[in-house]
C-alpha cells in the first residue's frame, strides 16, 4: 500500500478488507503530506549602465524553501546578456536558503532585457526573475 498525499498537512485514510465470509477489518492510517515552497527575495533585477562587453558586479537574490518538505532544483539558467552563479544544492531542505548571483554583460548598446529561469519541484515552477540593464 502506498500513501501519496495530494496536499500538505495531516491526511487520514481507511483500508477495509472484507473476507469471503463477510467479516470486515478496518485499519485507519494517518500521515502528513509535505510540500516545498520556493520564495525569492526579489522578482526583478535592474543593472546600471554598463560598457558593452564589460561584466558588471553581481547582484544577489536569495532563494528560500519556505515549505515543509525538501525542494529539488532541476535547472537555473540565465538568458540574454546576463549570467548567473549560485550556491544552491540539488536539494534544498525546508527552511534553508541559497544565493543566486546575477551579472550583466551587454553585447550591444541600448536597453538589454533577459531573465533567470528557475525550475524546481515546488508548486509555481518555473519561476522567472526579470533582468534589465543598459549597454553603452
Amino acid at each position: 500500500m502506498r500513501f501519496t498525499p495530494q496536499a500538505t498537512g495531516a491526511r487520514t485514510g481507511t483500508l477495509t478488507v472484507t473476507e469471503e465470509s463477510g467479516t470486515q477489518y478496518q485499519v485507519t492510517m494517518t500521515q502528513t503530506g509535505t510540500a516545498p515552497a520556493l520564495t525569492l527575495s526579489v522578482n526583478n533585477v535592474s543593472f546600471a549602465v554598463q560598457a558593452v562587453g564589460a561584466r558588471s558586479g553581481g547582484q544577489a537574490v536569495t532563494l528560500t524553501n519556505t515549505g515543509v518538505g525538501d525542494l529539488s532544483f532541476t535547472s537555473i539558467i540565465a538568458y540574454g546578456d546576463f549570467g548567473q552563479s549560485n550556491d544552491c544544492p540539488l536539494t534544498l531542505g525546508a527552511g534553508a536558503s541559497c544565493t543566486l548571483t546575477v551579472t550583466s554583460r551587454p553585447l550591444s548598446a541600448g536597453n538589454r532585457v533577459g531573465a533567470v529561469q528557475i525550475i524546481d519541484d515546488a508548486p509555481g515552477s518555473p519561476r522567472v526573475i526579470a533582468l534589465s540593464g543598459l549597454g553603452q
